[in-house]
C-alpha cells in the first residue's frame, strides 16, 4: 500500500521563514513551498487561536500568537502539528507531529 503525504503550509511559517532568510535564499525556499499545499487563514483559526491564548497566555509564559495561530490552523485542518518546540503547544485538543 502507498502512503501518500501532504504538506500543509501556514502563511505564519511563510512569514517566518522570509522574515530570517537571506535574499539570496529565496529561490531554494520558493522551490520547498512548490511541494506544499497552502492554507489561508480563516474566522473560526482566529477564533480558535484567540481562545487558545486566552485559556493558556497566564500558565505558560513565552508563547506567541503565531504559536497560538499555527495551533489552531493544525486543529481546523485535523492535522498533526510539526513543530521543534513542543513546550509551546501544551493544547490538550491538539495533536503533535510523532517522528518515527
Amino acid at each position: 500500500m502507498e502512503r501518500s503525504v501532504i504538506f500543509l503550509l501556514s502563511p505564519i511559517v511563510v512569514a517566518e521563514i522570509y522574515a530570517g532568510a537571506f535574499q539570496r535564499e529565496y529561490p531554494q525556499i520558493e522551490g520547498l513551498f512548490a511541494f506544499c499545499e497552502r492554507l489561508a487563514l480563516d474566522s473560526e483559526t482566529d477564533r480558535q487561536a484567540g481562545i487558545y491564548a486566552n485559556r493558556y497566555r497566564k500558565v505558560y509564559q513565552g508563547i506567541s500568537l503565531e504559536d497560538y495561530l499555527l495551533a489552531a490552523t493544525a486543529r481546523q485542518n485535523r492535522c498533526p502539528l510539526w513543530t521543534g518546540n513542543r513546550k509551546h503547544y501544551p493544547m490538550d485538543d491538539l495533536v503533535l507531529f510523532e517522528e518515527s
